[in-house]
């Protein structure tokens, strides 16, 4: 059985499977929220586990799509509860929550175990770097072992106890963070909205290297919102400079790097010596990962913030165009698309389906 437990799969941020993955257009199910998802479903034990702005944390049944449980996650005081974070499932679910705290609950019936105040949350927090000051923390967490690492809008990062959310370590940047860190051999890496791309000691959290972005574009202070995925000795980003970035995994020197025409929060899936990515000028873009040099294109009718997921030589990846994609891995045809609402969420591929919300409110299931 294969899974897509956490945000981009798995603690590498890789955004492939190696599920099967369907050919042609057939929906499954849809299940309506009653508000927008950005989040990005995460597919484990059976269940697909996915956060919606009116606050409640949702588990689905993956193959009905009927409501197993929902939480609702909202804090006395707080004016969100639900947002954009991604949940991420191991024995536990932990999600972050716009009321600046992050939870862990029970997935069997969405029973509290803890929730982890992350402090006084300042700082931006809309897909696409919009710069909103509000008590927020969109940043997804990823589970490596039995620790919990998760970015948050008090400038921080936090490493917690999965089982009881104690604190083990926590490192300051130098502005908000939306980023999802990856976890790979005792490293973290992460971005801000500081402009900078960290990487941190896993056990220790002890600073080992930062590479600095570029500014934002038109006079915007800029930053780092997607999550870094590595592969081997590199890891690759965007920047809302509208760079791609591959770096070296051990020294943060630069590699390569590539402009495409806007803003990126798309986070990049790596796989088979390519690397694909959505940028907010329309496009999504596969690269060459050894070199950065473009491979294809595909241009949609508008931004696209959604990250893309690989699976059986297919890209799936959503657009603010309202609609979501299934592209030919290699070549960057279009296989077939769906009109969805405004997609914003990342997808999940998992036992042959393909997962992914929309701003109009909905799950959707396809088969």
């Amino acid at each position: 059985m294969s899974e897509w437990p956490m945000f981009h799969h798995d603690r590498a941020h890789t955004g492939t499977s190696l599920s099967s993955a369907p050919n042609s257009l057939k929906l499954k199910w849809k299940f309506s929220t009653n508000a927008s998802v950005c989040s990005s479903p995460a597919v484990a034990k059976g269940k697909v586990f996915i956060m919606s702005y009116d606050g409640y944390l949702y588990c689905l049944d993956s193959v009905t799509g009927t409501s197993t449980w929902k939480k609702h996650l909202k804090s006395p005081g707080a004016f969100y509860g639900g947002g954009a974070s991604s949940p991420a499932v191991d024995k536990l679910v932990y999600v972050g929550g716009r009321d600046g705290n992050v939870y862990c609950l029970s997935p069997i019936d969405g029973k509290m175990i803890w929730k982890f105040p992350m402090g006084a949350q300042v700082g931006p927090s809309i897909p696409g770097g919009m710069g909103i000051a509000i008590d927020c923390s969109d940043s997804s967490p990823t589970v490596a072992g039995d620790k919990v690492y998760i970015g948050s809008g008090d400038h921080n990062v936090y490493c917690l106890d999965w089982e009881g959310g104690k604190p083990i370590w926590k490192f300051p940047t130098g502005a908000g963070i939306n980023s999802s860190p990856a976890v790979v051999d005792g490293k973290v890496y992460i971005g801000s909205y500081d402009r900078m791309l960290y990487c941190l000691d896993a056990e220790s959290g002890n600073f080992i290297w930062k590479f600095l972005t570029g500014p934002g574009l038109f006079l915007t202070p800029g930053g780092v919102s997607c999550a870094p995925a590595v592969d081997r000795r590199r890891v690759y980003f965007g920047a809302e400079d509208g760079v791609v970035y591959c770096l070296d995994v051990i020294s943060g020197k630069l590699i390569w790097k590539f402009p495409t025409g806007w803003y990126i929060s798309s986070s990049p899936a790596v796989v088979d010596g390519k690397v694909y990515i959505g940028s907010g000028d329309g496009n999504v873009y596969c690269l060459g990962a050894k070199s950065g040099e473009q491979i294809w294109k595909f241009s949609t009718g508008w931004g696209v913030c959604s990250s893309p997921a690989v699976a059986d030589s297919k890209v799936y990846i959503g657009s603010v165009d309202k609609n979501f994609y299934c592209l030919d891995a290699e070549r960057g045809k279009l296989m077939w698309s769906y009109v969805a609402g405004p997609v914003v969420s990342s997808p999940a591929v998992a036992n042959g389906r393909v997962y992914v919300a929309s701003n109009w409110c909905d799950v959707f299931c396809f088969v």
